[in-house]
């Protein structure tokens, strides 16, 4: 299947969607902070990112602006989880080019559906 990078701060939110997408036979990656989710996914791009939009020490929009800039990386899907649902962090994120924005909390069902159809979309 695909092989899938998750950044988020909370590893128990890592932990939920990594045992939902392994079960679906996905290869996961994974980091708590922006930093290291930028290194890992520079070192091996993977099929599709899922970052939440606030990370310690490099935010969200640092992170898409970064890959964005790189040929290797450009055309990976990302899926955003933000804690909170705010319009312009929502149009801020579409204009840098993610494929989708969620919400936390989340349906681990719903997060699947949406990764399985950006996974399709590529």
């Amino acid at each position: 299947m695909a092989s899938i990078f998750i950044a988020d701060d909370d590893q128990l939110v890592i932990d939920l969607i990594s045992f939902r997408l392994r079960r679906r036979g996905h290869e996961i990656d994974s980091a708590t902070d922006g930093e290291l989710a930028l290194e890992g996914i520079l070192r091996n791009p993977p099929d599709l990112v899922i970052l939440d939009y606030l990370m310690p020490v490099m935010n969200g929009p640092d992170i898409i602006a970064a890959l964005k800039s790189e040929p290797a990386t450009a055309h990976i899907p990302i899926v955003i989880l933000a804690a909170q649902w705010r319009e312009r962090d929502v149009m801020e994120a579409l204009d840098l080019g993610v494929t989708d924005y969620m919400t936390k909390p989340f349906s681990p069902e719903e997060l699947t559906f949406r990764v399985e159809r950006a996974l399709k979309s590529q």
